[in-house]
């Protein structure tokens, strides 16, 4: 898969932190994708007000997966603004963005 920042690295497949979840990490920006249900698999729990927000504003990235444009969306209670691709409902987040949601929601919930 290509990273759909830097658009010409291939992305590698690691596990995330021991959780056995796989996801894909670019080597150059340290994005990563996660496909469908890996950030509910990471976090332990689904998060409906999540999904209430799929459709935000129209990114100018393709999602990796189905080469589609993803749409940008704020992560509920964080400042992190991820894309999602509302076609496989994969999600993109820049570097830092994952830790941030983690710590927020180890909080909350």
């Amino acid at each position: 898969m290509i990273c759909p920042k830097c658009r010409e690295e291939s992305m590698q497949t690691v596990e995330y932190e021991n959780s056995k979840v796989q996801i894909d990490r670019c080597d150059i920006c340290d994005g990563v994708w996660l496909d469908g249900n890996e950030m509910d698999q990471i976090l332990g729990k689904y998060s409906p007000q999540y999904v209430s927000t799929l459709y935000g504003d129209a990114s100018k990235r393709l999602c990796p997966h189905c080469r589609k444009n993803m749409f940008i969306i704020k992560y509920p209670d964080t400042y992190a603004e991820v894309e999602m691709c509302c076609s496989c409902k994969g999600i993109w987040l820049d570097a830092f963005e994952m830790e941030e949601i983690c710590m927020v929601r180890k909080h909350k919930y």
